[in-house]
């Protein structure tokens, strides 16, 4: 470990939202004087003492600690043999130095949206970049309308849906109802995952009462190695780091329950589920009402349908089971955990890279 000091910042600038980049410039502290400063207050030529290992990585005394560690570049200080470093900070202070990039692979244009909202919004709001993943076009999903009206529909909501949660939206040529783990749509998808270099994919697992839900975690298994073999899909760049594998939860048994390896409450995200749901109007005004509970809904004003969607989303009393439960209660205590009604937990898959510090810190951190 070597001691460097921050001897100029330039080159900020806002990339989206409240996120802001700004590259600074590290020399060793035997060359210059410094002084302690807050991370947020940093202004250009600010001073300030940062512990770092050269050239690759370092850390600022006590912002990093959580944190993923910052790059630093090879391109060198002119006035030593230090390097630069690109920092971002929203409103909130500092929080990376490269976006953890997030893919969501679901079969249906609303499986991931509904499935990680919450922490597709928590990725977001700390710089991250997020990719949601449709496998099928999902052009089954309706009990009346079909064909090309139903696909542009379906597309149009899963874009609206990804706007207002801070994501981009991807949909696979795949008919609903009909995918299948075939060499092509493993080949598709590992071409979609190459092409976007994740750090952590967020899928269902491989158990599950849809083929197409099935299919799709079969997919994301098989795509797991090969994602970094060179003769596979020779038309994309191979992965030199294996991404993360994140299942989020089901309630299924058959082989084996939903493990929870990490939780974090969900409470404060009920009303932006229930916006995602009413951007998804096919499915959630329309097509579950009459193929889940049994209700017509055709007729209806749109008021009256998200007044039907808004008294079957306040009947639900909370999804912490005493699995979920026992994994808020390590994170976070028991005292605390009791007061959780709602959670959205992952399981591990072993196909994947361990979650790393960082990645655990967004998973669970409630700053």
């Amino acid at each position: 470990m070597q001691n460097f000091a921050v001897f100029s910042a330039y080159g900020s600038g806002r990339i989206s939202g409240n996120i802001t980049v700004s590259r600074i410039f590290l020399v060793p502290s035997k060359t210059c004087k410094t002084r302690s400063m807050p991370m947020p207050q940093i202004q250009r030529s600010a001073r300030i003492p940062v512990f770092a290992h050269f050239p690759r990585f370092a850390r600022c005394a006590g912002l990093f600690s959580r944190l993923p560690c910052a790059k630093i570049n090879e391109k060198k200080s002119r006035n030593s043999r230090g390097g630069c470093i690109d920092l971002i900070f929203s409103r909130e202070g500092f929080i990376m130095s490269e976006p953890l990039r997030a893919m969501m692979i679901g079969a249906h244009p609303d499986d991931v949206d509904i499935c990680t909202c919450g922490i597709t919004k928590r990725l977001v709001s700390k710089g991250c970049i997020v990719r949601f993943v449709s496998m099928t076009t999902g052009n089954a999903g309706h009990q009346t309308m079909r064909g090309e009206e139903l696909i542009k529909t379906r597309a149009a909501e899963a874009q609206k849906s990804a706007a207002y949660l801070g994501a981009t939206y991807e949909i696979l040529p795949f008919d609903d109802g009909r995918l299948t783990p075939s060499l092509e749509a493993r080949e598709t998808l590992m071409r979609t995952i190459r092409n976007f270099k994740p750090d952590v994919i967020f899928t269902n697992r491989a158990c599950d009462y849809h083929p197409d839900h099935r299919a799709t975690g079969q997919l994301v298994q098989d795509c797991s190695y090969l994602m970094g073999v060179p003769a596979i899909c020779p038309d994309t760049p191979v992965l030199r780091k294996t991404p993360t594998i994140l299942y989020w939860a089901d309630g299924f048994t058959d082989p084996k329950p939903f493990r929870s390896d990490f939780a974090r409450p969900a409470d404060d995200d009920r009303e932006t589920l229930f916006h995602v749901e009413c951007c998804h109007a096919s499915q959630f005004l329309d097509w579950l009402p009459w193929a889940d509970d049994h209700v017509d809904l055709a007729g209806k004003t749109h008021e009256e349908r998200v007044e039907y969607l808004r008294s079957t989303f306040n009947w639900d009393r909370g999804d912490v089971d005493e699995d979920v439960l026992a994994c808020l209660t390590r994170q976070y205590g028991a005292e605390f955990a009791k007061t959780v009604r709602f959670a959205e937990s992952w399981q591990m898959s072993e196909y994947g890279a361990p979650v790393s510090d960082a990645l655990k810190e967004l998973l669970i951190g409630l700053d």
